[in-house]
């Protein structure tokens, strides 16, 4: 999944004589997978200073924008979920707005894509969800899907959609034109859902974007009877009951 370690760093003060304060910035990983967390790290900017950041993708479209604070060292951490849009380098740029000091940092998606649908995306408990998506190789040429490739559909518990946290419904594969699809059956609650793609020699794994779906508890009935409506002191009577529900009890 990842072979590398953020690279390109580069910075240097706006203003300033040579052996000026130089900031720089890294990310943890080169390699990620859409839905993956990076965490960029920075260091040798102003202390106690707001450091805004901006990720964009090769077209330089802006994928996240946010901000950190450092420490009195001038170090700081910032970590965002990266939506892929498109193939190939994505570049960080961070900016103190106090010291003007700047610095960028570069990383790369996978090559290949995985994206699904989820239908519908509200049940009753014990209904059935299907999630239907496709796999493709962003390489040569680019949206080539990829055939015969096996899809491991789960669940999250969280909008962070760490693989650690995945809890596996079953797996699919993916046809000709790359498309797949699997009907799985959902807790109750408010859970992701999610798909996996394991990845083999020369084509990288891949992770889709979670959507949340509703799983509503479902609707139960109780009815009871007694044996008798009257009975004396020394008599006994039997009451049972029962509860049913239309779909599963959660």
């Amino acid at each position: 999944m990842v072979f590398a370690v953020g690279f390109l760093l580069l910075a240097q003060a706006i203003l300033g004589p040579i052996g000026a304060l130089a900031a720089t910035i890294q990310t943890d990983l080169f390699i990620y997978q859409n839905g993956d967390t990076v965490t960029v790290t920075g260091n040798g900017f102003g202390g106690t200073e707001t450091v805004g950041l901006v990720t964009m993708d090769p077209n330089a479209t802006v994928v996240d924008q946010g901000a950190a604070t450092t420490d009195g060292s001038g170090n700081f951490t910032y970590q965002f979920m990266l939506t892929v849009t498109v193939g190939g380098l994505y570049t960080v740029n961070a900016n103190g707005q106090a010291s003007g000091l700047t610095a960028s940092a570069q990383f790369d998606p996978p090559k290949t894509t995985l994206t699904i649908t989820d239908t519908p995306g509200i049940v009753t408990y014990g209904s059935s969800i299907t999630v239907a998506g496709t796999l493709t190789d962003t390489t040569t040429p680019p949206g080539t899907p990829i055939a015969g490739a096996p899809i491991d559909v789960g669940m999250f518990q969280n909008a962070q959609c760490n693989s650690n946290q995945f809890t596996k419904f079953g797996s699919a594969t993916t046809a000709s034109n790359g498309t797949f699809s699997l009907s799985v059956l959902v807790p109750a609650g408010t859970p992701w859902l999610g798909a996996n793609y394991a990845g083999v020699q020369q084509v990288h794994q891949a992770m889709s974007a979670c959507l949340q779906v509703t799983i509503n508890n479902a609707p139960t009935t109780t009815s009871g009877s007694e044996s008798l409506s009257a009975i004396l002191i020394s008599g006994t009577t039997v009451v049972s009951w029962s509860v049913a529900s239309s779909a599963g009890v959660t």
